[in-house]
């Protein structure tokens, strides 16, 4: 998890480079990407299981979403095209029940998600 919002975090920050996004031709939006990068950089060296790590991560990509929100389209399943066709064409919903086995990491992984989401 920890690698995952590390990659998102990258990501967008290239995505909305790419994309032109005015902001990210500022000295102040060089400044916070650089900032960034060191506290990342300095959270890699804390001896506390990744913890500090995923602080500063969800924190820098917070940081994006909070500011460039107006650059993501916001679709639903019900959202149509200028021709009025469904732009998310989905099977329709199917629940399946089972039971799976997960190994100690991934119930680890699952409760550190949990414990976020109950966290904000």
């Amino acid at each position: 998890m920890l690698i995952i919002a590390d990659l998102v975090f990258q990501d967008l920050n290239t995505m909305f480079h790419y994309a032109g996004t005015a902001n990210f031709f500022t000295v102040e939006a060089e400044e916070d990407e650089q900032s960034n990068k060191n506290a990342l950089k300095r959270a890699k060296n804390v001896d506390d299981n990744g913890d500090t790590l995923h602080q500063e991560q969800n924190c820098a990509v917070r940081q994006l979403q909070i500011y460039r929100k107006c650059s993501f389209l916001q679709q639903t399943t019900k959202s149509l095209d200028w021709e009025g066709n469904v732009l998310v064409p989905l099977p329709d919903y199917e629940e399946i029940l089972g039971i799976i086995k997960l190994t100690e990491t991934e119930l680890m992984h699952l409760k550190d998600v949990n414990q976020y989401i109950a966290d904000m």
